[in-house]
């Protein structure tokens, strides 16, 4: 980007299991010089979630504990391009992000269409030295999803499309992918292609809904359903 000309910033404080600190940290770098594309790169589920965080508080101010819940973020966020460097959280095509409170010891979620990602680009290149032990948690993490989804009792004909395809392409690639993932770059294309799949339905099977915290309303419950 710097050899394209582009004026650009890094913010490389993210770390996993993100955390409210951070993501308010980099809002209020996004809001301050004005920036007005973000990309979350170089991860998975933090890296996005903290780029989602951070373009969430520098368009619509205070903390990202204030947007904890369902559809509390009023106005549309800093486009955001997501690059995932694993294949796990499908963080990349949801409405949710899940970002740690420590000082209640809390893993909060929240979720809004505002939050969706403009772009996501998504090259199996980016996965192939990703090493053998990140590789198998993110990758049974893509496939819980895809099985979780499968099983709900609110499951629809075309989340089930997803949620099978899914697990077909994780099922014959995740072990290819922790022996040699920095060879077999079929295998690596599948595991990102069931991670996507499994993110573009788990969404529509209301899985986030269990992340969320018990004092949600259920009117805003019910208002997520009929959507």
């Amino acid at each position: 980007m710097r050899t394209a000309g582009v004026d650009m910033g890094v913010f490389s404080d993210v770390k996993e299991n993100l955390t409210v600190e951070i993501c308010d940290a980099a809002g209020e770098l996004l809001k301050k010089d004005n920036y007005k594309l973000v990309i979350g790169y170089r991860g998975g589920g933090s890296c996005i979630d903290g780029a989602k965080g951070a373009s969430i508080v520098a368009s619509n101010g205070g903390s990202i504990r204030d947007y904890e819940g369902m559809d509390k973020v009023k106005k549309p966020i800093i486009p955001l391009i997501a690059v995932p460097t694993t294949a796990g959280s499908g963080s990349e095509v949801t409405s949710a992000a899940v970002i740690t409170d420590k000082k209640r010891n809390w893993k909060m979620g929240l979720r809004s269409l505002y939050i969706i990602p403009s772009l996501a680009v998504c090259d199996p290149e980016l996965t192939l030295t990703l090493p053998p032990r990140l590789t198998a948690s993110t990758g049974m993490d893509a496939l819980t999803h895809a099985i979780e989804s499968y099983t709900s009792t609110i499951k629809q004909p075309i989340s089930e499309v997803f949620d099978l395809e899914a697990i077909r392409l994780i099922g014959i690639s995740l072990r290819k992918s922790v022996m040699r993932g920095d060879q077999d770059i079929e295998a690596r294309s599948n595991m990102l292609l069931g991670s996507i799949l499994a993110g573009m339905a788990f969404p529509h099977t209301y899985l986030e809904v269990l992340a969320m915290p018990w004092h949600v309303h259920w009117g805003e419950f019910s208002t997520l359903l009929t959507v």
